[in-house]
């Protein structure tokens, strides 16, 4: 936590600029609504088909038996429940926000 009224620090200015303007994207885990593995770099997609996120780690799940991951997405998309599209390998496939941990 930063306490900005303690002392100054190296960019103090920078990082209490970001905080007062908020967070852009958010880390949220997501779970495969249709077949196929999420992978590293795959795109994420809004119905409207504006990209709103990018995988950052996916794989199957064999305890949850389905295919599961972790995204930054934009914050308007990030609440649980919110459906999307994973492009994997140019198909797209339905996905949707889910909280983590993964049990």
């Amino acid at each position: 936590m930063i306490k900005p009224q303690a002392k100054d620090f190296l960019a103090k200015d920078k990082i209490l600029a970001v905080k007062e303007k908020g967070l852009r994207r958010k880390l949220i885990g997501f779970k495969m609504l249709e077949k196929g593995i999420p992978r590293q770099g795959y795109s994420l997609f809004s119905f409207d088909n504006q990209e709103i996120g990018t995988v950052t780690s996916g794989t199957h799940s064999p305890s949850l038996d389905a295919p599961i991951g972790i995204a930054f997405v934009e914050t308007s998309q990030a609440a649980d429940g919110t459906e999307f599209f994973v492009d994997i390998r140019g198909r797209k496939v339905k996905a949707k926000v889910c909280p983590t941990p993964f049990v």
